[in-house]
Parts: C-alpha cells; sequence; structure tokens
C-alpha cells in the first residue's frame, strides 16, 4: 500500500472515530416520581455526526407506542423527550431511550417512573367463607403506592376494632385473620385501605358467610414403604357439609410441586386414589392430598420411601476453615433401605479451577472429614456423595469454604528490655488524712 492510500485510511479511521465520540446522548432520563393525571417528561437528548438521530422509546423492554395502555397518552418529540399525560397508576416501571444516527452501536439510557396514587381497593368479592372452627382469612384486594399504610373495617357497618379482640389478626397486606372461626364471625364486612396519598373509598359490602368445611373419610398412611420397580396406591377422599360444593381432590408433591413429568407417565389417579407405578428413586419424598371447595383447603401428607436405590444426596452441609484446612460436616440423605450403610466422597476444587479431586471419607459411615495442604485466604468448592452396595448416590450442593489467611509474621531480631521508671506514682495522705497523688523519686 503507497503512503497516499495509508494516510487516507488513517483519516478515513479518525473520522469515523471522531463520529463515535460524538455520538452521546447529552441529557439523558432521569428518575422520577409523579402522582396519578400528572404530566411526565422524560428527556433524552442526543448529539450526533452526522446529526439525523433516531429516537426510540421502550417501556420495560416493549417498545411504547406497541403498549395499549399507552397508545393514546405517550407522544415522542423531535428533541427526543417522551411525554406521558396523564399517567396513570400502571404507567410505573423502567423507561429506556435507545438512540441511533446508523453508524456504530445505539446508545441508550434509562430512567425509573413512580405513579403514586391513594390506596384503592382493585376487586371486591360478593361472599367470602370462613371455615367453621378451623382458622379463615377475609381478604382486602388493595392496590397502593406508596406502600399501605393501615386498613380500616367494617362489620354490619359498625366500626371493627380487631386490635381489642383475641381471635382475630390484621394480616400486613390488610386482609382480617381469624384464629378460630365462630358463627358471631358472619356478617357483611367492607375495608378502607390508606396511604401517605389517602384513599379512593372503601370495597363496598361483602357476605362473610360461615361454613362448615369438608372432612376427610379416607386420608392416606403415613408412610409407604416400596421397594423399586413396584408400585404404590395411596387412597384419599373427602365429603362436603350440607349446603357447600363437593370438594376437589389432587394430590402433588411437597410444598405445592406437580408431579414431574418422569412420573405423568407412570401415574393413575381415580377419584381420590393415586397409584405411581415402576417406582424409581426420585419417587421418594412426601405426598400431599389436597381437598378444597369454596369453604376451606385441607391437606393429608403422607412420606413415600423408596428402597433399593443409591444414596440420597447429604445436605446441611457446614465448614470450618483454618489457614490450612478446612473440616467439613453434613447430615447424610436417605441410604437407600434399612439394610444399607453408606460411605462418603468429597469432591473439592480451589473455586475457579475447572478440575476436581476427590478423597474418600474414613472412618466407614463417618459424616466428618478435615482436608488439609490447603493454601491460605483461598476460597474452595466442596461436594459430598454417598455410596452403598447399588453404586454412587446424588451430589450435594455446591458449598463454599474460604480458608483463613496467614497471620503476620513475628519481627525477627527484636530485643526487649525492662527498665525501672525514674518516677513512680504513689498515693500519700494529705494533713487531712485524705488521698492524694503525689510523686516520689525512685532512686
Amino acid at each position: 500500500m503507497d503512503k497516499a492510500a495509508h494516510a487516507k485510511n488513517l483519516h478515513a479511521n479518525s473520522k469515523l472515530n471522531d463520529v463515535n465520540e460524538q455520538f452521546t446522548i447529552r441529557v439523558p432520563p432521569t428518575n422520577q416520581t409523579k402522582l396519578e393525571g400528572e404530566k411526565v417528561i422524560f428527556s433524552c437528548e442526543a448529539k450526533a455526526m452526522p446529526g439525523n438521530v433516531t429516537v426510540r422509546w421502550f417501556r420495560e423492554g416493549s417498545p411504547v407506542r406497541e403498549v395499549a395502555s399507552l397508545e393514546t397518552r405517550v407522544t415522542i418529540r423531535k428533541d427526543g423527550s417522551l411525554i406521558i399525560n396523564p399517567v396513570s397508576a400502571d404507567d410505573s416501571g423502567q423507561y429506556l431511550c435507545e438512540v441511533t444516527n446508523g453508524i456504530g452501536d445505539p446508545q441508550s439510557a434509562s430512567a425509573y417512573l413512580s405513579v403514586e396514587y391513594p390506596a384503592k381497593v382493585t376487586f371486591t368479592p360478593t361472599v367470602q367463607y370462613l371455615p367453621f372452627r378451623l382458622a379463615g382469612v377475609v381478604q382486602c384486594y388493595i392496590k397502593s403506592n406508596p406502600q399501605l399504610l393501615y386498613v380500616t373495617w367494617t362489620k354490619d357497618k359498625r366500626l371493627l376494632e380487631p386490635y381489642q379482640m383475641k381471635d382475630i389478626v390484621v394480616m400486613a397486606n390488610g386482609s382480617l385473620l381469624f384464629t378460630r372461626v365462630n358463627e358471631e364471625h358472619q356478617g357483611r364486612y367492607s375495608c378502607t385501605p390508606y396511604n401517605v396519598q389517602g384513599t379512593q373509598g372503601d370495597s363496598g359490602t361483602m357476605e362473610v358467610l360461615v361454613r362448615k368445611p369438608p372432612t376427610f373419610t379416607v386420608e392416606p398412611e403415613t408412610l409407604y414403604q416400596r421397594k423399586v420397580g413396584d408400585s404404590v396406591e395411596m387412597h384419599c377422599d373427602a365429603v362436603e357439609a350440607e349446603g357447600t360444593e363437593r370438594p376437589t381432590i389432587k394430590w402433588q408433591r411437597q410444598e405445592g410441586e406437580q408431579l414431574s413429568d418422569s412420573q405423568r407417565n407412570r401415574v393413575k389417579i381415580s377419584g381420590g386414589n393415586i397409584t405411581i407405578e415402576n417406582l424409581r428413586r426420585e419417587d421418594f419424598g412426601y405426598y400431599q392430598c389436597v381437598v378444597s371447595n369454596e369453604v376451606a383447603t385441607l391437606m393429608a401428607v403422607t412420606q413415600l420411601v423408596i428402597e433399593g436405590t443409591q444414596p440420597h444426596a447429604p445436605y446441611n452441609i457446614t465448614g470450618k476453615a483454618t489457614e490450612s484446612s478446612i473440616t467439613l460436616q453434613w447430615m447424610p440423605g436417605y441410604s437407600g433401605g434399612s439394610e444399607y450403610k453408606q460411605d462418603y466422597t468429597i469432591w473439592y476444587r480451589e473455586a475457579g479451577v475447572n478440575d476436581w479431586q476427590t478423597i474418600s471419607v474414613t472412618p466407614s459411615g463417618s459424616t466428618q472429614v478435615t482436608i488439609n495442604g490447603l493454601a491460605s485466604g483461598t476460597s474452595y468448592e466442596f461436594q459430598v456423595v454417598g455410596r452403598n452396595v447399588l453404586g454412587d448416590g446424588m451430589m450435594s450442593k455446591v458449598m463454599t469454604v474460604r480458608t483463613l489467611e496467614d497471620a503476620p509474621a513475628a519481627p525477627r531480631n527484636v530485643k526487649a528490655a525492662t527498665q525501672p521508671p525514674d518516677h513512680l506514682f504513689q498515693p500519700m495522705p494529705d494533713e487531712a488524712g485524705k488521698i492524694t497523688n503525689k510523686i516520689s523519686e525512685v532512686h
């Protein structure tokens, strides 16, 4: 390449860099708080060479002109600023402006809009039910920004003072919790929410009816023990109280988890009974029979134990570190059956390193081990796995522990010498017999 061509390329690259340097958002949008009904203006003033700038605005990732609730209230000015007039409660969120002039990557800046309004009730059910002699909740469906301060309640058109009643508690969301429902709790209720902006009014009247909940006629056994490959049938049934709807019955895993995909092909449900065929290790756990109608939701819990499997994952792993060692302790997972014992292997590595190292835990069955020879001030990752005669079990969750830093080295070749002080404070009685501090010479 000749000198003229090389100089031309340098000039072109320099010009492109100048363009990129001059392509900036000079006045970005800033976070704003507005009252519902006010107007908001977000600035987005850009400088670019060339100056044919295009500005696009987004709300929570969607172009503002495609947000149906904003369509008739949004304007984008020629200077790039965004106007929403008037703002509504649902407009709160992040707004982003994206600027481009067709050269280089687009530039963007964002800001948050918080729309405040008096607390309001969003939904009023005409009827709510409380289960007789159980705990129950009367809901007040509220929306509030800023946060809710308090909720007042009326019962049969009289102000309710739940704080003075031992069996009613006001929940953080403003709803009423009845710790033990009785017939006196039936009535016509209304709620009114307040925040610092005030309230938009009460909920209107809600009819609260006290009814008997459904009852179990058949409950699952407390424990089912089966071997791998077996089937299990767990029974559950319930009936409604007079004047209420027939309850639905469904089965789920512990804490509301639905049956897994691998289980669904092996599960048969008939009424309130569930059958799981060709049992596997992952079927082990707690199951809930959930009975529900308009009055209450009840639950019966059972445990399914699968024998003849590799061990389950150890849990509750803790680590105690020194400068050069880490001591791990853990709780054993299910061993796979009462006749199986399990031994453990520790997998460990320095954090950020790919390769794992292993160490077998001794003595057999021990749930504690100390790993020595580690670097000080370094983070290590650990996993524990159990093993029985059928093979390796499930790995524990990863545990990260950091060794302690080395203590500062003591100074070398330093000698200490002691000399008696030149003066010594000692108390001496004065003329009146009082003790005073005087200085005595030490010779």
